[in-house]
């Protein structure tokens, strides 16, 4: 007999976590409080050069409500969607946002939020339905209520957070209590998040910082990276995860109010014998309450517009 384990991941490990720090943490949606709205779309190829190779993409909006008069407390609803298609497996997630923004001291901020969906877990038809211990497989999974919660503090220079998500279903049995094999597992995911502004210059703002996917039943992965932005409107960086993955990133502004981010990965390890490569291209549009100067911004970079 033969047998072969099939694994998920149970959350998306972006390289341009800035791009969508608002789907990976919900506490980063409408951090700047004079941003009405916020859109961002993103796809993620990993191991491109492979057959049946895993595809991933999010849809990301928000609107953020400023009361009128002095404040120290602003609001931040929004949606996401989203997809992750492997070779045995489809992932849906659906999810509503809130967030609070509380300003704590002049610069200083602490963001409360989180998610409220639905997971679907549709498996593909790449299993073979002829086999008959396969023949209830085809039903889809549907995790509702699912949930994410989180907190992120921002100061001038620096910023924290950190995200919970499988906190509630933990264990499941496989598609509609068809029993294969042993009951699959749902585990709690942890994603924690730190970057540090360093100012070279005026025009010329450097970017470091470190991710952790922390998996309740596997080794961490772990993301470093530098990135440098010029004139608020061009960054480049470089950096590097766990257990052997070098990659790189560009990112530009355009016209005020879009901004995208392309990103190349390169295995270091055996994977690169197989399918070395992988892709990321993201997207970001911010079409109302955009500040104009660059420089008196008190924030580390946060994209799809490139705030300091």
């Amino acid at each position: 007999m033969f047998s072969t384990p099939i694994k998920a991941q149970w959350i998306i490990p972006y390289f341009q976590n800035n791009f969508n720090a608002a789907g990976l943490n919900p506490a980063a949606s409408g951090l700047e409080s004079k941003r009405k709205l916020d859109f961002a779309f993103g796809m993620r190829f990993p191991n491109y050069n492979l057959t049946y190779n895993t595809k991933q993409n999010y849809l990301q909006g928000s609107f953020t409500y400023r009361p009128r008069k002095r404040f120290k407390v602003w609001h931040n609803f929004g949606a996401y969607v989203e997809t992750e298609a492997s070779n045995a497996f489809l992932t849906y997630r659906l999810f509503g946002s809130y967030t609070a923004h509380i300003l704590l001291k002049k610069n200083k901020i602490l963001s409360l939020g989180f998610f409220t969906g639905l997971t679907r877990i549709q498996p593909m038809g790449l299993l073979g339905t002829a086999d008959p211990v396969l023949a209830n497989y085809q039903n889809p999974l549907n995790l509702f209520p699912d949930g994410v919660l989180g907190m992120r503090y921002t100061s001038t220079y620096a910023h924290y957070g950190i995200s919970f998500r499988n906190m509630v279903f933990d264990r499941f049995q496989n598609f509609s209590n068809a029993q294969l094999g042993n009951k699959a597992e749902n585990p709690a995911v942890v994603f924690t998040d730190f970057s540090y502004r360093i100012p070279l210059r005026r025009y010329l703002q450097c970017i470091t910082s470190a991710s952790a996917y922390l998996y309740a039943t596997q080794p961490p992965i772990l993301d470093l990276q530098a990135l440098a932005f010029a004139y608020q409107r061009y960054g480049f960086g470089l950096g590097y995860r766990t257990p052997g993955t070098l990659y790189t990133i560009l990112q530009a502004r355009l016209y005020q109010k879009f901004s995208f981010g392309i990103c190349y990965a390169y295995s270091l390890g055996a994977m690169r014998r197989v399918a070395p490569t992988s892709f990321e291209i993201l997207f970001g549009l911010s079409p109302h309450g955009l500040l104009f100067n660059p420089f008196e911004q008190n924030r580390i970079v946060d994209c799809p517009v490139l705030y300091y």
